[in-house]
């Protein structure tokens, strides 16, 4: 936060990286005195750790995705 607090955020179910979520009156204070809108990129990663049962779990799933998991990626 602006004011060096903090926030929960729930994030919603399928979201992908570079959704922005909106927390409103938490981000930095306008010219009028009121607070502006806190603005959250979201970066989603996976687990990267060596391990089979992880391995198996991403084949597992993998049936649920509509497209090729890398379709849209830019570089």
């Amino acid at each position: 936060l602006w004011s060096g607090g903090s926030v929960s955020v729930t994030v919603p179910r399928r979201s992908q990286t570079g959704r922005t979520l909106r927390l409103r009156g938490l981000g930095a204070p306008r010219r009028s005195g009121d607070k502006g809108d806190l603005l959250i990129r979201l970066s989603v990663r996976a687990p990267d750790a060596d391990d089979p049962e992880l391995d198996r779990l991403a084949k597992e799933i993998s049936r649920f995705y509509r497209q090729p998991v890398r379709a849209g990626l830019r570089l």
